[in-house]
């Protein structure tokens, strides 16, 4: 298995996209990329065409040091996969002019991955770019543990977090979200720093995001084309006035 110099590229952007949701391993196959963090926060579900055979199996059960083999070369690299008999990738070999160096893959049975996104979509919120960069300054500025998302039934959203001295920030947006289907009030809670910096990076080159929020809570964002479900670490009942 050879990698394309356009293959090599889009997996450099999505090693980023993982870097910044906290994922560590990948499993590639089928047009697809899929991965989950390790505290189960974070995952990347997405669509991703490379020129080598769908079916072969490419799992990276090390991102972070698959990524500094990377940058051990300046120039253009090439990336070529050994397969075993079960059309796994078990060794990579990045190649710069007459260097190389090798990466030992990961079996697919060892790499935990979300199969498909199973929580329907109950509305979607856009946030400002502006309104972003605060939450996330806000997020930072007060080491916050978590990060609050709450609708009310007539569309209105807000952003909480707290210090852990109990210090609250909070951010009413502008837009209103729009329900797919009837309008019901939500309150989810996230991890506050790890949803933030995704939310911040996903927001850096566009005007307003778009964040798909599913009835179980789920929130999908697209960062550098790449779909990324943050899941909540607890619901709750939210009193509309």
């Amino acid at each position: 298995m050879k990698m394309t110099k356009a293959d090599v590229d889009q997996l450099k952007i999505a090693i980023a996209v993982c870097r910044i949701a906290d994922i560590d391993s990948v499993m590639i196959t089928d047009n697809k990329i899929r991965g989950v963090a390790a505290s189960g926060k974070m995952a990347i579900l997405s669509k991703a065409v490379f020129t080598f055979d769908p079916t072969i199996k490419l799992g990276i059960g090390r991102l972070s040091e698959f990524e500094k083999r990377l940058s051990i070369f300046a120039n253009e690299t090439t990336i070529e996969g050994r397969l075993n008999e079960k059309d796994e990738v078990s060794l990579l070999t990045i190649a710069s002019g007459k260097s190389k160096v090798q990466f030992r893959c990961t079996s697919e049975r060892f790499i935990k991955y979300p199969k498909s996104n199973d929580d329907t979509e109950k509305c979607v919120v856009s946030v400002s770019k502006v309104e972003i960069n605060q939450i996330a300054r806000a997020a930072k500025t007060l080491a916050a543990e978590t990060l609050t998302l709450a609708v009310d039934k007539l569309g209105n959203v807000k952003f909480e977090c707290s210090s852990p001295t109990n210090e609250t920030f909070i951010s009413e947006i502008n837009s209103k979200a729009e329900f797919v289907n009837d309008a019901e009030s939500c309150v989810h809670i996230y991890s506050g720093s790890l949803l933030a910096s995704v939310l911040d990076a996903a927001a850096r080159d566009i005007d307003d995001l778009n964040i798909i929020v599913g009835e179980f809570g789920s929130i999908t964002v697209s960062l550098k084309g790449h779909t990324i479900l943050a899941m909540p670490e607890s619901n709750q009942e939210n009193d509309d006035e």
